[in-house]
């Protein structure tokens, strides 16, 4: 940074850099092949930028249940399609996962890392800029999104079902109308199927009772997800906000987040233990 000191990217701004550079990669490489020929992929967990990117770039973007194996199979998928099928150009998780262009249908550390190094040399040379400064033009291209990202320690199995299961009847029988102040616009629920914002209410992700996933999606355009770590004894959760140019967005997010979750989780009842900082 300017003053000296360093910044941390967060797996979702790596997934958004290196999104914007496997465009640009691609465009020199392979010019006879249109953007509207090539593809990316996200877990749906993660951030919505290549979406977001996708929409002015032109080149087709669908999101994944959590895991590599589901975004390589897509790829796989996405290669043999008729009509000449597609070109994959990246996929990424917001845990640190990245898998740019098409040598491995998995995250793929060993070619992420120097195709960073690379995008880094090419910026500091043609630009004079840093990653960091890279990141701030590409939200201005195609909207700021912001995330927060946490998670509360859930040892209990019984009592993390029961959490979700919870969540689903916190009014009414059903599930909340507003949380944190905010009103729910649509809430995706991966653990039974449900989408209420799909005229047949049905997800289109599949669906999987024993990996509970629930998303809320609200009518300020904030989005939060709530799920079960497959790997650790965890219950996370993934928020972001998309597009907002208020100063106060990070931080509005972030009160939101901190609000809901306890509402939602209900720590101190299912005996979840907050990380420690």
């Amino acid at each position: 940074m300017p003053d000296g000191a360093w910044k941390v990217f967060t797996g979702n701004q790596i997934g958004a850099l290196l999104g914007w550079w496997a465009v640009e990669c691609h465009k020199k490489q392979h010019p006879e092949i249109p953007l509207t020929k090539c593809a990316m992929f996200a877990s749906a967990v993660s951030s919505v930028f290549l979406g977001s990117m996708a929409k002015v770039e032109g080149f087709l973007f669908e999101e994944c249940i959590t895991g590599f194996k589901h975004m390589g199979s897509k790829s796989n998928e996405m290669v043999k399609a008729e009509n000449g099928g597609y070109k994959v150009l990246f996929a990424f998780e917001e845990a640190i996962g990245f898998m740019f262009g098409d040598r491995v249908w998995d995250k793929d550390g060993v070619t992420a890392l120097p195709a960073f190094a690379e995008m880094c040399v090419v910026l500091h040379e043609q630009e004079s800029k840093t990653p960091w400064d890279k990141l701030q033009d590409l939200f201005g291209k195609y909207g700021s999104h912001y995330s927060d990202n946490s998670y509360m320690i859930g040892r209990d199995p019984v009592k993390n079902k029961a959490m979700f299961d919870n969540m689903r009847v916190l009014e009414n029988g059903g599930f909340p109308t507003s949380i944190a102040g905010v009103k729910v616009a649509s809430i995706r629920d991966l653990g039974t199927g449900l989408d209420s914002a799909r005229a047949d209410r049905k997800a289109l992700l599949p669906s999987n009772a024993a990996a509970p996933m629930i998303t809320f999606r609200m009518e300020n355009g904030i989005v939060l997800t709530i799920r079960g770590s497959g790997t650790e004894p965890k219950i996370k959760w993934y928020s972001e906000t998309v597009g907002s140019t208020s100063p106060t967005a990070e931080a509005d997010l972030s009160d939101f987040v901190a609000k809901a979750v306890v509402e939602l989780m209900q720590p101190e009842k299912f005996g979840l233990v907050r990380r420690s900082t």
